[in-house]
């Protein structure tokens, strides 16, 4: 470190018709000076018209300073080393939308370059200071500087250099230097330290300073395949391997998620909702429970005495543990024990392929039930392999819930209920509606005897003598009367009032 102790030469005071920001800290002072000795009469004159002083006139001996006091504001003035000037008035050049990382001047063409630090460059014309050209630059900008017409910025991670920034063809760069914590322009050369305690010195117009394009990088994939066949089916069985280890570790994930579950049993209950209900009758259960699936034999249901036990099972939320709830981890079962305190009554295991809303009925006669306490446990329980042979399989319990079913759930209704279902009673009775529509119908082809007063031995209706009787009276030969007999029937059977 070098320390001298300079000497103050004079003071100067900046005159602004505005007030400046009041809070003002040192890491908010943004300042940058050019020489007016490379400009040319042009620019002399324009400055003389935007400080617009009467008492000094702007030469190229001056110094045009561009600062800002809160890295939004951007002010200038013009000031000379020489004692007699006591103060300079500051002009406001523009505000910026956000906040500014470094302020450049392009002493060629006396531009002023500010870069934000959200990654957008302003350059300022004194010509017209109300219209500025805007560019947005790749990256966001920690640090930059002005090189010709080109601008060379950090974002503290990568270098890079956008070229022709006065045109509409900007070209951007990227050095090969990473992690860039500081950088210096020293003639046509940077010096750079980074974040890995390098230092870096490479020239700005050398090619091996800046990264290759990948597409001259790279060979391309036409001449890389056309030429080497074999490439192909590498590249196809290397990409088959891959989707082979994606799918085991998909499927390691949901053995590894449904062990983490049979430990965590508060997360189950908030996903799996159960319900015990006990039925005295079949038509009952399965009326209020349509998509109920039987677990016993069919004529179980119907016995005497005998009690039904109605078992659901749904989850609550929509949740990816439906992927995990499912036989993709293993052989999923539902496993339903009934039991009392001494004895294990029946066991039931269901294959399941999800849990979304399940309902099962099971018969249990009242001989063997326990009514002063009987008990349900139920199980979800899963295979996943061993862990050091897949093909040894293990048992374990996703979910896992204990109910007690106690007097008051086996209380049985003696009712006498009338199921019977009554048809209308008519007027007349059946078998006079058949003969009465009969001779209506073919009154004038047939004379019908009324044989109901006079009841046959034998329960057969005498109408489907009907055709045998005709036959038997009409000469064999004959066939004009089969279509009529026909439709006789199909008439008498088809107007019914039943």
């Amino acid at each position: 470190m070098i320390a001298k102790n300079l000497e103050l030469q004079n003071q100067i005071e900046l005159l602004h018709s505005d007030a400046l920001p009041a809070l003002q800290t040192l890491d908010k002072y943004v300042l940058e000076y050019v020489n007016l000795q490379s400009i040319n009469n042009d620019h002399l004159e324009t400055l003389q018209n935007i400080f617009d002083t009467e008492y000094v006139k702007v030469t190229k001996m001056f110094k045009l300073i561009v600062l800002s006091f809160d890295k939004l504001n951007v002010y200038c003035c013009i000031i000379t080393c020489e004692k007699f000037q006591s103060e300079t008035k500051l002009v406001k050049l523009y505000s910026c939308p956000s906040e500014i990382s470094n302020i450049n001047i392009i002493e060629s063409e006396l531009k002023v370059v500010i870069t934000l630090a959200i990654g957008t460059a302003i350059i300022l014309s004194w010509t017209d200071l109300k219209t500025p050209k805007i560019i947005h630059l790749n990256i966001a900008i920690h640090k930059s500087l002005v090189y010709k017409d080109s601008i060379i910025y950090t974002d503290s991670k990568s270098l890079w250099r956008a070229d022709k920034i006065l045109s509409q063809d900007i070209k951007l760069k990227q050095f090969f230097v990473k992690q860039v914590k500081d950088f210096i322009l020293e003639g046509n050369q940077i010096i750079c330290t980074t974040f890995t305690n390098l230092l870096y010195t490479f020239y700005l117009d050398h090619p091996e300073s800046y990264l290759k394009d990948e597409s001259i990088e790279y060979c391309s994939a036409e001449k890389l395949l056309n030429t080497n066949a074999d490439y192909v089916k590498k590249i196809l069985y290397e990409v088959g391997k891959n989707d082979v280890i994606a799918k085991k570790l998909t499927t390691e994930r949901d053995y590894i998620t449904a062990l983490s579950l049979s430990n965590r049993q508060d997360v189950m209950d908030s996903i799996i909702s159960h319900k015990v209900i006990v039925y005295d009758n079949y038509e009952d259960a399965i009326t209020e429970n349509k998509k109920a699936i039987l677990t016993s034999n069919f004529s179980e249901y119907f016995e005497e005495e005998t009690f039904f036990f109605l078992i659901k099972i749904s989850t609550t939320t929509e949740h990816k543990l439906g992927n995990i709830l499912s036989d993709a981890i293993g052989d999923l079962r539902l496993h339903i024990t009934l039991s009392t305190t001494t004895k294990v009554i029946k066991t039931i295991s269901i294959k399941v392929t999800e849990v979304k809303k399940l309902s099962f009925l099971i018969p249990l006669k009242s001989k063997v039930i326990d009514f002063t306490e009987m008990n349900v446990n139920i199980k979800i329980m899963s295979t996943i392999p061993g862990a050091l042979d897949a093909k040894q399989k293990t048992f374990t319990i996703l979910y896992r819930k204990h109910v007690i079913l106690h007097s008051e759930h086996f209380i049985k209704f003696n009712l006498n209920l009338n199921r019977q279902q009554c048809l209308k009673n008519f007027e007349n009775s059946l078998p006079k509606l058949i003969l009465q529509t009969a001779i209506n119908n073919f009154g004038h082809l047939f004379k019908f005897e009324d044989k109901l007063k006079h009841r046959p031995s034998s329960k057969e209706w005498l109408m489907y003598n009907l055709q045998k009787t005709v036959r038997t009276h009409i000469s064999s030969s004959s066939d004009d009367l089969e279509p009529l007999i026909e439709q006789f029937e199909r008439n008498v059977i088809g107007v019914l009032p039943i």
